[in-house]
């Protein structure tokens, strides 16, 4: 909320000061006040000659700083002013506390005789109450609040802004250390390995190469991580980035960064995170409402990176909104809708439908003897959560697009075609007869005889029994596996029979042997153990 940068009267502003700035600047910090102390060892003229110097660096910074306060610790000169002005500040600054869950980075955990472990730092959303559940994050560990002290006296809740003491039950010391956060629900908070940013380097800092090692500080963490930038990062030019990070840390839609240079240590720049869970392969979705400042706009910008949906629990997390703010703005989208607890762009609904229409168009054209394509198939080939496909289909069977007949989809009106005569089966199922354990595929069934549907009117021969189905292209006459199952017993009544044995008894390469044992397998002749097959 508010910054005090303390120079000496005596040295001036020194590199550490700007450094600092540097920090506070990237941070964003809203506000500050330069105070000048010491002012008991120098001379007025040097003083007014700070003092103007200092504003004067500090009019170009993003932090809206007041005219330096000069003050002395030992003469007491500007303290009851400075003390004044900070009072005035932080009643104008009292916050709303708004319902959102409770985080606290840690900064610092010790035990206490009586009370346990105890751990401080500064909340940064919610309310935290005596006997509350918590998490530590990364880590999963579960406890319950004991005490909380705000300021050295104890209290019953504490919220952002305080300076909090937090007692816990059921942790052990050597389990939680600074870097650590701790949280309440209802935000389903995650720990991350990445973080998608908006990256501000500082003038002078060398531009941000791929790969680059850096250091993130983020709360109270410190890790290491990769850098792929997206666009170009250089000094006072914001760019987009992959953070690849070394250690797993909590972060939300929003929070700020500092980054530092991996070796030497020093402060290159900063950034905001924009999407704290980034989807493993979002090159295509870098789009500029991504860094917007509008939580709509960033929610389109989030879901167009997620085909798969983005559950509405997650949303909280992911824009930095309390869950019921975030929920809002989701159910205001036009361009959003939902299936269950899963969000989903509209966009992608509609690229699903027309993909739906299109695979079961493509299977009547492929298979014209069958009623309709297997719901359950077309269901895993269009790869989005279940709640979200059924809701897709159940809408294109309502407006007419799609009709389903025992289990089958299929395009309203369509008639399966008659898969052939009795003669065109017969000449189909004697070529595989025929061929003994070396039978065609469909393929080339269709080219030595000529014909096309080949596969519909093996279908056929399957229903008869007089062919089975041992791979998807490839069909054995029930003779052939009846000789080949014989065989496979005959070897197998003593001990584990291989592939190897049974090829050389039948004079089959390993094309055929391999799927017939799997077939012998499935139909429970024989089941395998090591390299071999022994019979059930």
């Amino acid at each position: 909320d508010l910054v005090l940068l303390v120079v000496d009267a005596g040295e001036g502003p020194k590199p550490q000061t700007w450094e600092h700035l540097a920090v506070v600047e990237q941070l964003r910090i809203p506000a500050g006040i330069p105070v000048i102390t010491k002012a008991d060892l120098v001379d007025a003229d040097w003083l007014a000659l700070l003092a103007e110097d200092l504003a004067g660096q500090l009019e170009r910074s993003p932090v809206k700083f007041e005219p330096p306060r000069i003050v002395s610790a030992v003469t007491r000169q500007g303290v009851p002013e400075l003390l004044q002005r900070l009072e005035q500040l932080s009643r104008e600054d009292a916050r709303a506390t708004t319902a959102d869950a409770f985080r606290m980075p840690v900064d610092r955990a010790f035990s206490v005789a009586g009370v346990g472990t105890v751990i401080t730092g500064t909340p940064w959303s919610g309310t935290l109450k005596v006997g509350d559940e918590v998490q530590l994050l990364p880590g999963s560990i579960s406890a319950r609040v004991r005490s909380l002290e705000a300021y050295g006296e104890p209290v019953e809740s504490v919220s952002s802004g305080t300076r909090a003491a937090v007692g816990l039950v059921g942790v052990d010391r050597g389990a939680v250390g600074r870097g650590a956060t701790l949280v309440t629900g209802p935000v389903r908070w995650q720990p991350t390995g990445a973080l998608d940013v908006e990256v501000e380097l500082l003038p002078g800092a060398p531009p941000l190469s791929r790969r680059q090692r850096v250091r993130v500080h983020l709360g109270t963490a410190e890790v290491l991580a990769r850098a792929y930038p997206m666009t170009e990062a250089e000094p006072e030019r914001p760019a987009t980035a992959r953070l690849v990070l070394e250690s797993a840390v909590v972060a939300r839609g929003g929070d700020r960064f500092v980054l530092r240079s991996y070796s030497p240590v020093t402060t290159v720049g900063g950034g905001r995170v924009l999407d704290p869970l980034p989807p493993r392969r979002s090159a295509r979705s870098w789009s500029r409402e991504l860094s917007s400042e509008s939580p709509a706009e960033r929610t389109s910008a989030l879901l167009a990176r997620r085909a798969q949906g983005l559950p509405a629990a997650d949303l909280s997390l992911l824009l930095g909104l309390p869950d019921w703010e975030a929920r809002e703005v989701a159910a205001n989208l036009k361009d959003v809708t939902s299936a269950g607890d899963i969000l989903v762009s509209r966009k992608v609904t509609s690229e699903l439908r027309a993909e739906a229409v299109a695979r079961v168009e493509r299977f009547h054209r492929d298979a014209p003897t069958e009623e309709g394509i297997s719901q359950e198939t077309l269901r895993r080939a269009l790869k989005a959560p279940a709640p979200i496909v059924e809701a897709i289909l159940d809408g294109l069977v309502r407006r007419g697009e799609l009709s389903l007949v025992r289990g089958h989809a299929a395009i309203p009106g369509f008639k399966p075609a008659s898969a052939g005569t009795p003669e065109e089966v017969a000449r189909v199922v004697d070529l595989v007869a025929g061929s003994g354990l070396t039978p065609p595929s469909v393929s080339e069934i269709e080219e030595k005889l000529g014909i096309r549907g080949a596969l519909a009117l093996l279908r056929i021969g399957v229903k008869e029994g007089r062919v089975v189905g041992v791979e998807s292209d490839r069909f054995f006459s029930t003779e052939s596996l009846a000789l080949f199952a014989g065989t496979v017993r005959e070897l197998a009544v003593n001990e584990p029979v291989t592939p190897a044995q049974v090829r050389d008894r039948l004079g089959l390469s390993r094309k055929y042997v391999v799927p017939l044992l799997e077939w012998a397998d499935r139909e429970g002749i024989t089941r395998r153990v090591g390299d071999g097959r022994v019979l059930v």
